[in-house]
């Protein structure tokens, strides 16, 4: 048999997946001509794809080496170490690939997935932008570039990219569900219908599709159109607890409780650990909990971190990251600047794009990864974390002067902790800065929203059991909630200003 011929069932067996046979052939060929480089290439890859990475990564290694302007083994070599979870060396390999064939529009999507894996958005982007580029009509790659821009928070991109998806693929329910769900937020009623619509006729029994109906109808308060649409979100998904968390969110929005309990239940008949349904069990059920489960919290931002700003900031007129940082110029004035702060629930980064440039260096922390990722690609924050609050001012290195909690402790309830981690871990005079809803009764109370209010006098107390000084307190405007401004603290404490104890 030719060698050519050879070659050629090799690949065919590496296409059907049969990965020892290919090993084997490769072997057989490599006896016969050691420095046949396409079989090299070939077994390497077949190592990695049969679960030997580490001998598949030395075979294309050395043949890099031994054949540096081969750019298909440069490119092979980078899957393999982006699958042995090596983002670093594998962008590395795919950029001397892309040198050599800058033409080359699946390298560039190889190089975008690498950065991404590597947590670099914005260089994720400009590769997934030169792959789109290089192959206009290749839709696997517009989504993924879609999935980039929508990741990072990217809306009028990201909707712009799922018009020219949809002018080459009108009917791509995956594409209209998507651009719909992201109308939701920015355009009228109408226009996301027709996109769902749209989208219905291709694929009736989508249930992400009833999803994103009945969020549109929850979002303008149409609680009967909205509980139709998740209940045939339900019966066409009926074991995922999320399906049923959602329709009990619009029974209970419509003022159904009887309802929305047994859609909590049978949510938690699926699911017993699940931390919304729990959460919102306690609220019907008049309990306060010490803490919001934190998958809830987790899931619940992570859900909506894609329209979070425009939600709060465009729709509910957001005001808490203006407020605390005027407060804190207010009640600061001799503190112009800090040297590190720790914004405690970073969220997409509001309250660090207003503070930055008030310190030498900006940490973050956040429950949700998604969120965390829409402030990463900001480029605001000198560090990101995806941890809990406690956990993170507890475990971090570094001694801040300044912590801000925008809008964050509402999921927190008992305070002790929070606070006895700052205490603990705050350089001397460090300063707190946070809002609260205001309960007008004692101690903290679970809210209908799911959220929680603590009182005055219970902030004052928890202060003072951890040696903390409010320098200032003022009833602020936060935000709309049903066509009415909602109402909060904003506090400034100050730490004791000796040593701290670790």
């Amino acid at each position: 048999m030719p060698d050519s011929n050879r070659l050629k069932t090799i690949v065919t067996m590496m296409g059907k997946g049969q990965f020892n046979r290919v090993i084997s052939a490769c072997n057989d060929l490599l006896t016969l001509e050691p420095d046949n480089a396409v079989a090299q290439n070939l077994l390497g890859t077949a190592l990695a794809e049969s679960g030997d990475s580490e001998g598949g990564i030395a075979v294309l290694r050395a043949l890099v080496l031994t054949n540096p302007d081969y750019a298909f083994a440069h490119h092979n070599l980078g899957n393999v170490l982006v699958k042995n979870n090596d983002p670093q060396a594998a962008i590395a390999a795919f950029q001397i690939a892309a040198d050599l064939m800058p033409d080359n529009g699946e390298i560039q999507n190889s190089l975008a997935s690498a950065f991404a894996a590597a947590d670099d958005p914005h260089q994720a982007l400009h590769a997934a932008r030169a792959a789109v580029a290089l192959a206009p009509d290749d839709m696997p790659k517009r989504k993924r570039l879609i999935t980039y821009l929508r990741q990072i928070g990217d809306h009028e991109a990201a909707l712009k990219e799922l018009n020219a998806a949809l002018a080459l693929e009108p009917w791509d329910p995956e594409l209209l569900i998507a651009s719909g769900a992201l109308m939701i937020q920015t355009d009228t009623v109408e226009a996301a219908l027709e996109r769902f619509q749209r989208a219905a006729k291709v694929n009736p029994d989508s249930p992400e599709l009833y999803s994103n109906v009945g969020r549109l109808w929850l979002l303008h308060e149409q609680y009967e159109k909205a509980c139709e649409a998740f209940q045939r979100a339900t019966a066409l998904s009926p074991e995922n607890p999320k399906a049923h968390n959602r329709l009990a969110e619009a029974l209970l929005q419509s003022g159904d409780h009887q309802g929305a309990i047994a859609a909590y239940a049978a949510c938690l008949k699926i699911d017993p650990s699940d931390g919304h349904a729990r959460h919102f069990m306690a609220v019907l059920s008049g309990d306060t909990p010490a803490s919001a489960p934190e998958d809830y919290v987790r899931g619940l931002f992570d859900e909506y971190a894609e329209t979070f700003e425009q939600s709060l900031v465009q729709n509910l007129g957001y005001r808490v990251p203006d407020t605390i940082a005027a407060r804190l110029s207010a009640a600061l004035p001799e503190r112009p600047r800090f040297k590190s702060l720790l914004d405690l629930g970073c969220g997409t980064g509001l309250m660090g794009e207003k503070i930055r440039s008030r310190v030498d260096h900006l940490s973050g922390v956040d429950l949700s990864e998604n969120m965390v990722r829409i402030a990463n690609g900001k480029q605001v924050y000198d560090q990101l974390n995806v941890s809990d609050l406690s956990t993170q001012i507890a475990t971090d290195g570094d001694q801040h002067d300044i912590y801000i909690a925008a809008d964050v402790l509402i999921y927190v309830g008992e305070l002790s902790g929070v606070f006895a981690a700052i205490r603990e871990s705050a350089r001397p005079g460090a300063i707190f800065a946070f809002t609260t809803e205001d309960h007008i009764g004692e101690g903290i109370t679970l809210r209908a929203s799911g959220r929680y209010a603590h009182s005055a006098s219970y902030i004052k107390d928890i202060c003072s059991q951890n040696s903390m000084e409010i320098l200032d307190h003022q009833t602020v405007d936060m935000r709309q909630e049903k066509g009415e401004m909602l109402r909060g603290g904003c506090f400034i404490v100050q730490t004791a200003a000796g040593e701290p104890r670790r």
